[in-house]
């Protein structure tokens, strides 16, 4: 059996100590990040400056300290910078607006690369393509990607008709009916489905169209249509 020379014993010692540290800084300020993400979204308020460029410093000094590129650490990069554009018009010309996009955008697309079996990851990736108004390739390729893997999951299906209705102004007439039948089929699962849509159709002035086509389909939407 062979067995370590004495004399490295310190230097495996040291590299585990070191990584360690490095882990634990690095899940306190993911801690530190993550109470102020939970902590914005319970408020659905728009963040403090000073807290929110706090936030995006902790979680970039979260990824900085871990050993490895994470995921989950670039996801949450993505949502600070995210958050700095809270209630912007997606038409904004203001450069810090659009830097901050752009920055959410590559944490997001390195969180698909390093978590893809992760729904979340596409859902994330395809929400900043459409505060960005980027409807290229990349866009159609994850949404439909982000459909697929919540095929199954009810409550993220939900997230992605609301990619949907969302991206209406941006997506060609296939896609659009896609995106009616995904409100629909929402829509027919119940009262509370039926309302929470409704306000996000409303504000998308898409209530008229969606409920035209249920009747055209003849399904049953609950109070969607009214």
């Amino acid at each position: 059996m062979k067995y370590l020379a004495p004399s490295l014993i310190p230097f495996i010692s040291g590299a585990l100590l070191v990584l360690s540290i490095m882990f634990f800084s690095s899940s306190i300020l993911k801690l530190k990040t993550d109470l102020f993400l939970n902590d914005w979204k319970k408020s659905g308020a728009e963040p403090d400056l000073r807290a929110l460029d706090t936030a995006i410093a902790y979680s970039l000094e979260s990824r900085e300290w871990f050993p490895v590129n994470d995921g989950f650490l670039n996801e949450n990069i993505g949502k600070a910078y995210q958050w700095k554009t809270y209630n912007q018009n997606f038409d904004s010309d203001n450069q810090e607006i659009i830097s901050a996009r752009q920055k959410a955008l590559t944490a997001y697309r390195s969180q698909t690369q390093l978590t893809p079996l992760w729904p979340m990851s596409w859902i994330n990736l395809a929400s900043i393509k459409i505060e960005l108004k980027e409807f290229d390739d990349e866009f159609y390729s994850v949404y439909f990607k982000a459909k697929k893997m919540t095929e199954q999951i009810p409550s993220l299906q939900y997230r992605t008709t609301l990619l949907g209705i969302r991206s209406w102004h941006g997506i060609d007439n296939t896609t659009r009916n896609i995106v009616l039948a995904d409100i629909i089929k929402m829509g027919s699962i119940g009262f509370n489905e039926s309302a929470k849509l409704r306000k996000h159709l409303q504000k998308n002035n898409l209530l008229l169209v969606s409920c035209t086509y249920a009747k055209a389909k003849k399904t049953r939407t609950y109070g969607l249509c009214k």
